[in-house]
């Protein structure tokens, strides 16, 4: 992971709506925080082996991994979301396809076809 940073592969979703935007780049810059700070948690922890300081070094990598096991969490929970998404999408999209001949059957149009 010394390569490209974490956070390269973050890119925006163009499947959310305007609605959910604001909480996905919440989200989305929680996941850069995370990313830059396992970098530089690696960073310390290499320049702390170089200078002799092992104890040091373990720490911050036992730190690492705890950083990132929550950005592995908040990756699951923004695909989650992403799924649970499309599939509302997806029902909406069914909804208005099943509701709307309903003006073409009847003599006036209902409420729920406004």
């Amino acid at each position: 992971m010394l390569g490209l940073p974490l956070f390269s592969s973050l890119r925006p979703r163009p499947s959310l709506n305007t609605s959910s935007r604001p909480s996905a780049n919440g989200v989305r810059l929680r996941l850069m925080r995370l990313s830059e700070a396992a970098e530089k948690l690696q960073r310390q922890a290499s320049a702390d082996v170089r200078f002799g300081k092992e104890n040091e070094a373990r720490e911050l990598l036992i730190q690492k991994r705890k950083v990132m096991q929550a950005l592995d969490k908040s990756k699951g929970r923004i695909e989650l979301c992403d799924k649970l998404l499309a599939k509302l999408n997806e029902a909406i999209a069914v909804k208005k396809t099943t509701d709307w001949p309903c003006c073409l059957t009847s003599r006036r149009r209902s409420a729920r076809c406004v």
